[in-house]
């Protein structure tokens, strides 16, 4: 129990230590305008999780020791989907955000989803190490993704940033999906059958 409140702790600060470098990266090579745009894609993305964890968010940890994984992740991801994709209309009727934002947002939104929802499970099944590497691993990504396209290509613009948030959402999310499949889903054949 200690050791797992240790390793959360940790996780969780460095996570808050690399996202402070993320930030000052930021500042230093978009400046205010592109500062600007980054807190509003990722203060969006933020918003939609919110909705997205009516279903898919804690309440998930109480579930998955009652029932079996099969029966929670189906809804868990349609809800999901159903929200990303309302977002994208939703915030096609607002003007704070750039339109040319939208897709990435809503897409970025359900990837975070999906990827909390597999942590979730992971967590509720006692394997909170492995959800703590999968948060960890995203602002690792993020941060590398960012010194690639802003230093190493030369490209200090918002669609880079975009494209590490994309890197980093993708990979945790598989991450999340292997972690599943090796630790859980092992089952039975049937539930695999169920949730495809």
């Amino acid at each position: 129990m200690i050791r797992s409140i240790i390793h959360t702790f940790g996780a969780k600060f460095s996570s808050a230590i690399i996202n402070l470098l993320i930030a000052i990266l930021i500042s230093q090579y978009l400046g205010a305008f592109g500062k600007g745009d980054q807190g509003l894609i990722i203060a969006s993305v933020a918003y939609i999780l919110i909705f997205s964890n009516i279903i898919s968010g804690a309440s998930i940890i109480y579930l998955i020791p009652r029932f079996s994984v099969s029966l929670i992740i189906f809804p868990a991801y349609l809800w999901s989907v159903i929200i990303s994709v309302a977002a994208y209309f939703i915030l096609g009727l607002s003007t704070i955000v750039d339109p040319e934002f939208r897709l990435a947002i809503s897409a970025l939104a359900l990837l975070s989803a999906l990827t909390s929802i597999n942590s979730s499970i992971l967590i509720g099944k006692e394997k909170v190490t492995k959800a703590n590497l999968i948060g960890l691993v995203q602002p690792i990504v993020i941060i590398v993704s960012i010194l690639v396209y802003f230093v190493l290509l030369k490209k200090p613009e918002i669609n880079s940033y975009i494209q590490a948030l994309y890197i980093s959402f993708v990979l945790s999310f598989l991450l999340s999906l292997g972690y599943l499949f090796k630790e859980i889903m092992p089952l039975k054949k049937h539930s695999l059958l169920v949730i495809i």
